[in-house]
């Protein structure tokens, strides 16, 4: 008996040890263990606009998950004006070659491999929809994460999308997250209008580090599958960010849908001022404008984004009805717009008196 009662001791004594590790391995992280995931409507907003946030967020010991919502497959960088004579990368690698961008830029960050995830949603053409069906799948396994991600003040309409699906989510929920706007396309500004109000300037951690990362979408080598895709892409953006101090992000939640501020537009024949009222999370838009200079009338427009066609620029379509000498004429219309400033538009009329023909100008706004 006693020699079996040795034996049951050494027994128990092993288990022990062996599972004490095991249990301490178990409890590093887990419940107490912070999640960060970043949105990110392409491959190398996480760079140009968060470098120094991610750098922040790893030396915080927090778990990062990096979520693209496309692999940037509509880059301008794609066409040879852009290459300044070096060699494409091939049609159908120009996705692989921004992923393999993104990740290496990342595990400079100090992100792991395995915590960066991409979806193949259509670049330029991102839907309110399909970026909220990817937060709910996210938050059903993360529900305590912090949400990074893009800010609806930037240009280009994805962004938009992306950062309007985020804000509309964290609405309905009762205990708000830590979540964090970052302003990308802030580097287009000059270096002293990214601040003001409305707009919390972070200091860069560690510059050397996120000119590193940026150094990768600027690499070149055929051999290995680098076309410095990223930095084609957006040139401006790379240099600007990489000579700025600070990252730019919003203060509380951007506004979703409103009218934005009254407007002139300027044609060859006419002047027009007007406003119109929009929403980040659906590609539509209703415009009232009133023609100030030659027969005065009335018109309201609605337009619907059909796709993006450059970083700040939009295909769309729809209809307008005019009202002039208390005589209305309806249209159906085409355009192109740049910047949201520079417009080419083609209107073919349905019903009504009036013309059918182009029509061009400059949007500007009032503020």
């Amino acid at each position: 008996m006693k020699r079996m009662a040795r034996v049951l001791i050494i027994i128990v004594v092993v288990l022990t040890i062996l599972t004490v590790p095991v249990f301490a391995v178990e409890n590093q992280g887990g419940a107490g263990e912070k999640v960060v995931i970043w949105y990110l409507p392409h491959p190398d907003d996480e760079t140009i606009g968060m470098a120094g946030a991610i750098t922040n967020s790893v030396r915080a010991g927090n778990r990062n998950i990096f979520v693209y919502l496309t692999k940037g497959g509509n880059t301008l960088a794609r066409f040879p004006t852009f290459v300044k004579g070096k060699i494409l990368a091939p049609p159908k690698d120009v996705k692989s070659a921004r992923m393999r961008e993104a990740r290496a830029a990342l595990a400079i960050l100090g992100a792991a491999p395995d915590d960066i995830v991409f979806y193949d949603f259509p670049d330029g053409q991102l839907r309110y929809n399909q970026v909220l069906s990817v937060i709910e799948s996210f938050y059903a396994t993360y529900p305590d994460a912090a949400l990074h991600t893009v800010s609806i003040h930037d240009t280009h309409p994805d962004h938009k999308v992306t950062a309007a699906a985020v804000t509309v989510f964290i609405n309905q929920l009762e205990n708000k997250p830590d979540v964090r706007f970052y302003r990308v396309y802030t580097y287009l500004l000059e270096a002293d209008k990214r601040g003001g109000p409305g707009v919390i300037a972070e200091p860069v951690p560690d510059i050397e580090l996120k000119r590193a990362a940026m150094a990768v979408y600027q690499e070149y080598d055929p051999v290995k599958g680098h076309y410095a895709v990223g930095s084609r892409s957006a040139p401006r953006l790379f240099q600007s960010a990489g000579d700025d101090m600070y990252e730019y992000r919003d203060v509380g939640l951007g506004e979703v849908t409103g009218f934005g501020p009254p407007y002139v537009m300027v044609e060859p024949l006419s002047i027009s001022t007007g406003v119109e009222y929009a929403s980040a999370a659906y590609p539509w838009r209703v415009t009232i404008m009133n023609e100030t200079v030659q027969q005065p009338q009335l018109m309201v427009q609605l337009d619907y984004r059909l796709m993006n066609v450059m970083a700040s620029g939009r295909l769309y379509a729809g209809g307008a009805v005019r009202l002039i000498d208390q005589s209305l004429t309806s249209y159906v219309l085409v355009g192109i717009s740049a910047f949201d400033t520079f417009y080419t538009e083609y209107w073919r009329r349905l019903l009504g008196n009036g013309y059918d023909g182009m029509r061009m100008g400059l949007r500007l706004a009032f503020w």
